[in-house]
């Protein structure tokens, strides 16, 4: 029963409240921290087609943000009509919406911000002698005057003055973080706004130091310099599908702990979206070790129509019409992009008294050094297969253009290869004109193996061969019951399981190719997989969704299965492995990430015999 105390005894009469509170709780809802209003003010200097943007702030933006511009300013009779909540350019009727090309369009950041601020706007445009300045404290105007040409703004544009954000929601202060916290939450939202406007210059100083200095230039340009790389490293890829473009710049060598550098825009609105976000992960997740994340910047272009902007009072998220086509769009374009590198092998860093890193080599140090996880002998068969890409077996896969970067025709790469020998039974040794290439065997075949496996899962599951002697495997008894709750999961992946009495699964049968004695432990590592998934949904029937989980399980069946560290391999196993390479997407790595070949060029070699 309901809590009598819950509900008041004597409820107020139903009364409109006070505009002056109306406006705090809008406010509220638009402005939560001083990098909402400084995203709402840059927004309307871009919609004002400035070419250049200042932005200042004092105490993380809590004492003083400063925003200016040199658009066309605002006409001196409408500039108290831009200070009215829902007082706007953009649109006119409710169709507008659903046609929009401007960033802002609601008409509630100006009046919100000056609300819960002292508020100071001065703005000229370049047809009028005088602009105007208008002064707000907690939203009642206190000043307005006229500002001469030679004044503030010199001949035309918006300057912004927020003063002691929240003085008057003193509430709202104790939620904001750290002097240090804001401000790079701030530098982040810049850099973030400048990628969809790189010709536009942005300035930003941060307690009267400079922290962004952003002159105009090309989309390539401005993806390196807020990704502090090299131009020449970032790689690009481009798609088309009906009315729905996207574009991408990548940081080819970056590899970050976190998901902030995923950078998004629709429309050139940067968004932060699940769903796009989710199709560059799983797109890029071939080069990514786990736990890592990529650099990149991904616009979509798509007709007005086919996106509503207007589900969110800040606008950072966004509604597709057909979401589902965006995704596979952004899936497809990306992980042609990861099976198709733009070169064969990682190129070896060598130590600073021999050689001095380049940029492009320097994040893969550490990875140079991982050591092998485990170490299994078994026997394999290396015969050459060609793998399916999974895009091509995505069922409803929109037909698409798509151009990805490449520096130079990758095909047969590795079969160009000579071989050399074999070191501690688990680097293959080769060399080409270019200098010594090492390739481990494992990662390698690992990858050849995960493309075969991934290609039949996605076609008509892994095929099944019975086990000469059937493999007992004990469990807890709830494990059991999860193994029995998903036969028809196991069943794709190739074994044929039933109980054996109270704490045991019977295997009769595994994948095709996976050697019999590893029939036990690859089950009991699959069954241990579902425990953390929601197992109806990891067997999906759409594999355009592949979850991490289930690429995980696959990548788990293609280790099993895939020579070990410490195995002996003839010269025409090494051979035919290299083969395999050369018909392999994404075979610059392992499916857990890892390199699997490294190049050490003559001269490298050179260096560190100091000739």
């Amino acid at each position: 029963m309901p809590n009598a105390n819950a509900f008041p005894k004597n409820p107020s009469s139903i009364q409109v409240l006070p505009r002056e509170l109306a406006e705090k709780i809008a406010a509220g809802e638009i402005i939560e921290r001083p990098g909402s209003a400084i995203k709402e003010l840059i927004e309307n200097a871009i919609d004002a087609n400035s070419r250049a943007i200042r932005i200042e702030i004092e105490d993380g933006g809590r004492k003083r943000i400063a925003v200016s511009d040199n658009g066309h300013g605002i006409r001196y009779a409408e500039v108290p009509i831009a200070l009215e909540r829902h007082a706007t350019s953009k649109i006119q009727k409710l169709e507008d919406l659903w046609n929009l090309s401007t960033m802002g369009f609601r008409g509630e950041a100006l009046p919100s911000i000056a609300a819960i601020s002292r508020f100071t706007i001065e703005t000229k445009t370049a047809d009028q002698e005088h602009g105007r300045l208008l002064y707000f404290e907690g939203g009642r105007l206190l000043k307005d005057e006229k500002t001469l040409a030679d004044g503030g703004i010199i001949a035309h544009g918006t300057c912004v003055t927020v003063e002691d954000l929240f003085f008057n929601v003193p509430a709202r202060l104790k939620f904001l973080r750290s002097k240090n916290s804001e401000s790079a939450f701030i530098r982040e939202l810049i850099e973030r706004i400048a990628l969809c406007n790189p010709g536009i210059a942005f300035h930003f100083f941060s307690e009267g130091k400079r922290s962004l200095n952003l002159q105009p230039a090309s989309i390539e340009r401005r993806v390196a310099a807020i990704f502090e790389t090299d131009p020449e490293e970032i790689e690009t890829v481009e798609s088309l599908f009906e009315q729905t473009q996207i574009r991408g710049w990548i940081d080819r060598n970056a590899r970050v702990s976190n998901s902030k550098q995923v950078y998004l825009s629709v429309n050139g609105r940067m968004v932060r979206d699940k769903l796009l976000q989710q199709a560059v992960l799983m797109g890029l997740r071939p080069r990514m070790m786990e736990g890592e994340y990529p650099k990149i910047y991904l616009d979509v272009q798509v007709a007005p129509e086919e996106v509503d902007v207007n589900v969110h009072p800040a606008k950072a998220e966004v509604r597709f019409r057909r979401s589902r086509d965006v995704f596979q769009l952004i899936y497809g374009a990306l992980e042609k992009l990861s099976q198709t590198p733009t070169r064969p092998f990682y190129s070896a860093s060598l130590p600073a008294s021999a050689q001095t890193p380049s940029s492009s080599d320097a994040p893969f140090q550490s990875r140079l050094s991982l050591p092998e996880q485990s170490v299994f002998k078994t026997k394999s068969d290396f015969e050459p297969r060609p793998a399916s890409t999974a895009s091509g077996a995505i069922s409803e896969t929109p037909r698409t253009t798509t151009k990805v970067a490449e520096d130079r025709d990758l095909a047969s790469e590795f079969s160009k290869l000579h071989y050399i020998g074999q070191l501690k039974n688990t680097y293959l040794l080769f060399q080409d004109a270019e200098g010594l290439v090492l390739v481990d065997q494992h990662a390698a075949h690992e990858r050849i193996n995960y493309e075969r496996i991934k290609s039949d899962f996605l076609e008509s599951g892994l095929k099944p061969q019975p086990l000469l002697i059937s493999a007992v495997v004990k469990c807890k008894a709830e494990d059991v019951a999860l193994a029995l709750e998903n036969v028809e999961s196991f069943e794709k992946l190739g074994f044929e399981i039933e109980a054996f009495g109270d704490n045991c699964i019977l295997v009769r049968s595994a994948p095709v190719d996976l050697p019999a004695e590893r029939a036990n432990e690859l089950f009991s590592s699959l069954l241990s997989e579902l425990k953390d998934s929601e197992s109806k949904e990891i067997m999906a029937t759409d594999p355009s969704r592949l979850s991490a989980k289930l690429e995980r399980m696959l990548s788990t069946a293609a280790c099993h299965g895939s020579v070990r560290a410490g195995q002996s391999l003839s010269p025409n196993e090494a051979r035919e492995l290299l083969k395999s390479m050369d018909q392999t997407p994404s075979s610059l790595n392992c499916p857990h990430g890892r390199p699997a070949s490294i190049r050490m060029t003559y001269s490298q070699i050179e260096a560190l015999f100091k000739r």
